[in-house]
């Protein structure tokens, strides 16, 4: 929605496609939206909430930013972010002391600024430790004792 406020929307159902049979009353949906606290401008000046906002997180300009505890990544807006190490991870939350990111490679990760570089893998109900750096994708999955080593999404 472009903007704060409280927006009504009609919703009316039909019998068949193409607005066409009996109908259903019409339903009045109302929506009630609250201004974002902090929100970003991409190239053509719309704008997208933060995933959060917090004293260890820099804009580095041109879309990139800069976390003293997830590291450099590209979009600080809700859906796909390119991280430096990991590559593209699609993140889930605003709060940075804990979300969902989606890893194609490792599936639905739990972590946040408390609890990084441990991570929740879901798929296997196991913790990560992530040991990443610039020249390789590495964790250590304490459920068997051993490193997994992902390709870069």
């Amino acid at each position: 929605l472009p903007a704060a406020g409280i927006y009504t929307i009609k919703i009316t159902g039909y019998r068949y496609s193409g607005l066409s049979g009996n109908q259903t009353p019409v339903y009045s949906l109302v929506l009630n939206v609250d201004s974002a606290e902090e929100e970003t401008t991409t190239e053509n000046n719309t704008t997208n909430p933060s995933l959060w906002k917090d004293s260890n997180t820099t804009s580095l300009g041109n879309g990139w930013y800069r976390s003293s505890w997830l590291g450099d990544f590209f979009g600080n807006s809700g859906g796909w972010t390119y991280h430096i190490f990991h590559g593209w991870l699609y993140l889930h939350g605003t709060d940075e002391t804990g979300f969902w990111m989606y890893d194609e490679n490792l599936g639905w990760l739990f972590t946040g600024k408390n609890l990084h570089p441990f991570v929740y893998r879901n798929t296997t109900s196991t913790w990560l430790y992530d040991q990443s750096d610039a020249t390789a994708r590495k964790f250590w999955d304490y459920s068997n004792s051993s490193s997994l080593t992902p390709d870069k999404n």
